[in-house]
């Protein structure tokens, strides 16, 4: 979503965004929703304080490499935090199913 002026005609569309935009002084926003599966699990947002839409080329960068990094950052963190709270007997089980696995490839 790229909003060029959250106080001109464009954002009666977002009341919300506009009433926030009001709070916190910001005008130009780009946000660029994280995906996993066509799911969305958040978002990346850039303000700016004065009226200065984002170019294109700005907007690919968010729009391309950077959520899917951010992505995988999310996922990698969520799986290591699962991992430490495992029981001692499932962390145990699954380094035995990780060696299982390495020796079949063999």
């Amino acid at each position: 979503m790229h909003v060029r002026d959250f106080l001109s005609e464009e954002g009666d569309d977002f009341p919300d965004g506009r009433e926030l935009a009001r709070r916190m002084g910001h005008r130009t926003t780009l946000v660029v929703p994280l995906l996993r599966e066509g799911e969305s699990i958040g978002a990346i947002g850039l303000r700016r304080t004065e009226v200065h839409p984002f170019s294109d080329k700005q907007i690919t960068l968010p729009a391309g490499p950077l959520p899917i990094m951010a992505v995988i950052a999310i996922e990698t963190f969520a799986c290591s935090m699962k991992f430490k709270r495992a029981p001692a007997s499932s962390v145990n089980q699954s380094t035995s199913y990780g060696r299982l696995a390495k020796s079949a490839k063999r």
